[in-house]
């Protein structure tokens, strides 16, 4: 969160990036702008409901050794254990939390994110790895009023922590910070 006197820009990451549009949708007054990273995928509605069901059984099924095991092939493949260490487990990520994390990002009806999107009247940046699950990015930039997109080129699901690309994530993020305050 980038605040600015009452006004703040809201921002998130992921699952982080869900929670910053029902921020802006409870708190409109709040926001004037929002940073979305890594939640441009195309499973909303009743297949992401469905989805999320399966796959909180399956974390909750699995020990978390094996859950470790599979974290830098779905989300941060060529990114340094040491650099997924830090964030995730020096950091206190509870796998045993992950499936009421997979909850949060349910909707609570068809399209509620989406509508979001639709609905929020200041900017939007998207930003997100050329490599990660990308697939609504169109969609959702299509919907909002004033769409910001930007790609880290190679970057994965985890780009923000990427050694190599990081900086080029933050840049991204607060040249957007400026649009948003100074012009």
């Amino acid at each position: 969160c980038i605040r600015d006197s009452i006004n703040a820009e809201y921002g998130g990451y992921s699952l982080g990036g869900y929670v910053a549009m029902l921020v802006a949708r409870e708190y409109p007054e709040l926001c004037c702008g929002l940073a979305l990273g890594g939640c441009c995928n195309e499973y909303f509605g009743a297949v992401a409901n469905i989805l999320n069901d399966i796959i909180g059984i399956v974390i909750k099924m699995t020990p978390d050794s094996n859950l470790w095991k599979a974290v830098p092939y779905a989300f941060g493949k060529g990114i340094p254990r040491d650099a997924l260490n830090e964030a995730f487990l020096r950091s206190g990520l509870n796998y045993e939390r992950w499936s009421e994390c997979i909850a949060l990002m349910k909707e609570t009806q068809a399209g509620e994110y989406l509508s979001i999107i639709k609905d929020f009247d200041g900017p939007i940046l998207f930003i997100n790895g050329s490599a990660d699950y990308r697939s609504a990015e169109v969609l959702f930039s299509k919907s909002a009023k004033e769409p910001r997109v930007s790609v880290v080129d190679g970057g994965n699901h985890l780009v923000f922590i990427d050694p190599i690309k990081r900086d080029l994530f933050n840049q991204a993020v607060m040249d957007f910070a400026d649009v948003v305050f100074f012009s």
